[in-house]
């Protein structure tokens, strides 16, 4: 019994790298999508059709068995990813014109308060 879990040791290596690369790459595409619909508003027509593209590009090599083309893929929606959060990243810092709060009380004096 071991010398054939030995003999089928490599095979069974190379089909647990083949699960974890599709699995990666379908976690990738659930978070892509989730993350489009959640933030549509708030991202560029371009990097939205950039995102969406890699998405079918990864969802087309997962229908394959080719672990290179799906790692590669996988790997370039990430970087595509990447762009998608530094964008949304920049537009939060970007300060938003706020109105000045009026105050709503007149007579407001700043004083300090000492117990005894």
């Amino acid at each position: 019994m071991q010398e054939e879990a030995k003999l089928h040791e490599e095979d069974d290596k190379k089909r647990k790298e083949a699960i974890d690369a599709k699995n990666e790459a379908e976690s990738l595409v659930y978070q892509s999508n989730k993350t489009l619909d959640e933030f549509k508003d708030k991202v560029s027509d371009d990097l939205k059709s950039k995102v969406e593209a890699q998405v079918k590009v990864v969802e087309e090599e997962l229908k394959g068995d080719d672990i290179d083309k799906i790692k590669a893929a996988s790997a370039e929606l990430s970087k595509v990813l990447q762009q998608l959060g530094a964008e949304m990243y920049k537009e939060s810092e970007q300060p938003k014109a706020q109105p000045e709060a009026e105050s709503t009380e007149e007579n407001v004096v700043d004083a300090e308060f000492e117990e005894k």
